[in-house]
């Protein structure tokens, strides 16, 4: 994942996972402070692609869908992390 913006979508799903907070894909394609709407779709569908986000249709509303990270998203938090923990040792 090179794109800044895809990162930004990824950290978005997987801090409000880390909160607690259901986000729909509703609620992230009107996140106008990352990208526009279209954008937003599309980078959602390559991090679908990329098996880093999943989405899943509301039990209640099935129009609704709400998005979760993945194992494999949840991963490269942690991945991330001990990069950011290992470069503070030195």
């Amino acid at each position: 994942m090179t794109n800044g913006k895809q990162v930004m979508v990824l950290e978005t799903v997987l801090t409000a996972y880390e909160e607690g907070t259901i986000l729909s894909v509703l609620d992230l394609i009107l996140s106008k402070e990352i990208a526009s709407q279209a954008t937003l779709h599309t980078i959602t569908k390559v991090l679908i692609d990329l098996k880093l986000i999943k989405t899943e249709v509301s039990k209640t509303d099935a129009r609704r869908k709400y998005i979760f990270p993945t194992k494999l998203g949840l991963s490269w938090l942690h991945d991330c992390s001990e990069v950011l923990a290992s470069s503070f040792k030195k």
